[in-house]
């Protein structure tokens, strides 16, 4: 299953998840990377950088979405902020660990389209994109997906990541 989102965060919410992003990178604040995941998710991807997201209104307003739109059975119970850098991505996989899927909230302000970092998914039609746009949320359960290499001298992209409990 795959469903896509617009304007899935309230202006407000989303302004303050762009600037606790930003403040996270501007105060060295203690990321976790994609080191520690299995090698073959990893594989030769740059380093992606994680970091919990902290605040209660963020995750509040998160979690009322997601029981909105995805469904009232879901919730996010820890939500991380991911920061794809030049180089980063993540073959294809189906979240076997993550039964009840995922959501990905793209969060970052600018999306050149040649800068790579697109959701790609595989259903019965074939293969398909979904490009990274501020504040676009793509939900997945039982699909294989991946996210295409980020180009080299492109800008960080930045996700709110969260696996439905």
């Amino acid at each position: 299953m795959i469903k896509q989102y617009e304007d899935f965060l309230d202006q407000q919410v989303l302004y303050k998840a762009q600037q606790l992003s930003e403040q996270y990178l501007s105060q060295g604040h203690h990321f976790r990377t994609n080191a520690n995941w299995h090698k073959d998710i990893v594989k030769n991807s740059a380093p992606v950088l994680i970091a919990p997201l902290d605040d209660t209104e963020i995750k509040s307003h998160i979690n009322h979405m997601i029981r909105t739109h995805v469904g009232e059975q879901y919730h996010c119970p820890s939500p991380m902020i991911y920061y794809w850098n030049p180089g980063s991505y993540i073959p294809w996989h189906n979240d076997g660990n993550h039964p009840n899927g995922a959501v990905t909230i793209y969060i970052s302000t600018e999306h050149d389209h040649d800068a790579g970092g697109y959701f790609m998914y595989r259903d019965p039609a074939g293969i398909h994109a979904i490009a990274p746009e501020n504040n676009r949320a793509v939900y997945v359960r039982g699909l294989d997906h991946c996210v295409t290499t980020v180009n080299a001298g492109t800008k960080t992209r930045k996700t709110i990541q969260c696996f439905l409990g």
